[in-house]
């Protein structure tokens, strides 16, 4: 048994050891974009998440800049977005306000520098609402909620 422990504790150990860094969820992660990059990510928040608010694209670009410092992800805002369109984000959403893009250049310039609301999540989802009998009831939130989208 005291072998089996050791044997354990040595590969927790180990395991630590080399997992990166950028994994760890309490490192702010601070991004520099080179110019058309940035406008890159405007664009596309602006054009998919228009419906949301400054403290939710915050958190929307906090995930993707995490994910470009991740080594699992693609080190790029355009290659990041590409995967989270194939996890069924970034969708156009239709008609964008005229405020919009100036929201989303905030929250990009807030991100960048640090600013992360979600506490480290790799992962969001907008929140659906389900209409389940005569009321309206809100899905099962698993992480934070913010402004209309999920992180986790």
């Amino acid at each position: 048994m005291k072998k089996f422990i050791y044997r354990s504790a040595a590969l927790v150990i180990a395991l630590a050891l080399f997992l990166p860094m950028s994994v760890c969820a309490d490192e702010p992660v601070k991004a520099s974009l080179l110019p058309h990059e940035r406008e890159y990510l405007v664009n596309q928040l602006t054009l998919c998440y228009c419906d949301v608010d400054l403290s939710a694209r915050v958190g929307i670009c906090a995930v993707i800049f995490r994910r470009m410092a991740d080594p699992r992800y693609p080190d790029t805002a355009a290659g990041v977005i590409e995967t989270l369109r194939n996890e069924g984000e970034f969708i156009s959403r239709g008609q964008v306000p005229d405020d919009s893009a100036r929201l989303s250049a905030d929250a990009v310039m807030m991100a960048e520098s640090g600013a992360d609301p979600t506490m480290g999540a790799l992962c969001f989802r907008k929140i659906d609402r389900k209409i389940r009998g005569f009321g309206e009831t809100e899905e099962k939130i698993k992480g934070i909620a913010l402004g209309g989208v999920e992180f986790y």
